[in-house]
């Protein structure tokens, strides 16, 4: 927390941000570092976060993501997201080792809110409904030109309504899917996801799958 001191004290105006390998507890901060936090955000374009949530690999982690998604579920990384009102680069990512560690919920991240100049958003490792999930989208349908879904928790049987909302309403130039956790389901997804890329995106599903090539094997 000293260098987010220090960038307050210099006035620094941060238009990029990345916090990489990220304790989930970063959030947990009085009141006073959370208004400085808010502060220092709200000039940014661009923001990462990673977090880890066993990150010394030494605790229970599914009673660390339990407790990580309890904590965003109180409302104050949202508090501080929606705290950036420029923001172009949105990209989240909850890390967690055990498929069955609870996880954070889309809503808890986004809420209500619209980032009036969002073009790319990367959601990794978050539960979410396909109600919340199109709710999202059709906020930033305007903007949005890049979306990377990684290891959504999601009913399985939305997703094709989901991809056709994604290639009718939405003016994407680039995305990325790809389900690392319990994969045997993603296989039937295939021919849903390439359909989509035909019909939307200016290159071929085989390159789309460069980054996830397992949905290429028998």
């Amino acid at each position: 927390m000293s260098v987010f001191q220090a960038i307050s004290t210099s006035e620094t105006t941060l238009k990029s941000l990345e916090l990489r390998s990220t304790n989930w507890r970063v959030f947990e901060i009085d009141g006073d570092q959370h208004q400085m936090m808010k502060r220092i955000v709200s000039s940014l374009q661009s923001f990462l976060l990673h977090i880890e949530t066993n990150e010394e690999r030494d605790e229970d982690e599914e009673a660390s993501a339990e407790a990580c998604a309890k904590l965003f579920g109180q409302g104050r990384p949202f508090d501080l997201f929606q705290s950036m009102p420029h923001l172009q680069v949105f990209r989240i990512s909850i890390e967690a080792w055990n498929e069955n560690a609870r996880r954070v919920n889309l809503k808890h991240v986004v809420g209500q809110f619209c980032w009036p100049r969002l073009c790319k958003v990367s959601l990794d490792g978050l539960e979410t409904t396909s109600e919340e999930l199109l709710q999202f989208f059709q906020r930033h349908a305007e903007t949005l030109r890049v979306v990377t879904l990684l290891n959504i928790q999601i009913e399985q049987e939305s997703w094709p309504d989901i991809l056709e909302y994604m290639r009718t309403a939405l003016k994407l130039e680039g995305f990325v899917f790809c389900y690392t956790y319990g994969d045997h389901w993603c296989f039937d997804l295939a021919s849903e996801i390439e359909a989509y890329v035909l019909k939307t995106l200016d290159f071929s599903f085989h390159e789309l799958v460069k980054a996830c090539q397992w949905l290429l094997e028998p």
